[in-house]
């Protein structure tokens, strides 16, 4: 009798733990890449091109863009690659950075918010329990990373209570 608790529990145990190691991510929200995403090199390969701070104004073809990552004076290439920028830079090997997918360039700074996020505990997730339906939003989905402060929110009141006759 002892032999098949224990034989039922190390089954349940492996069972469980191939479950766990096989959990599958949501996909990425689909949008649109950015216009001319891949087009920066053709003036950023010059070495007198860089990026450039927030403290020096944007011109000509940036016009659009102020940098405004919190109180940091970081500059673009903190997130853009400044060998190839076409690209976004990558601090982890296991999670490389796309226009598709640029969250893994959120890491350098914001570890554990990043951490939160990728185990569904910060951002957003919709579909419900669907596989199919499911979709994971991306950081730059609700934070704009060229300047990440929320604009003010009203809160949404909360649920009223149901009133289950005057004893209650």
């Amino acid at each position: 009798m002892n032999n098949c608790i224990i034989f039922f529990f190390f089954i349940f145990f492996l069972v469980s733990q191939v479950g766990f190691s096989q959990e599958k991510i949501p996909p990425l929200k689909k949008r649109p890449l950015p216009p001319r995403h891949n087009q920066c090199h053709l003036c950023h390969l010059k070495k007198d091109k860089y990026f450039i701070s927030k403290a020096k104004p944007t011109r000509r073809e940036h016009t659009d863009r102020h940098l405004q990552h919190g109180k940091l004076n970081i500059s673009c290439h903190h997130c853009h690659d400044i060998n190839n920028s076409n690209y976004l830079r990558s601090f982890s090997p296991e999670e490389p950075a796309s226009f598709e997918n640029p969250s893994p360039v959120c890491i350098r700074c914001h570890r554990e918010r990043y951490r939160d996020w990728k185990k569904g505990m910060h951002g957003k997730r919709i579909g419900g329990w669907d596989p199919k339906l499911q979709e994971w939003y991306s950081c730059i989905d609700c934070h704009d990373p060229h300047s990440v402060k929320f604009k003010p929110m009203k809160a949404v009141p909360p649920p009223k209570r149901p009133r289950f006759g005057r004893s209650h």
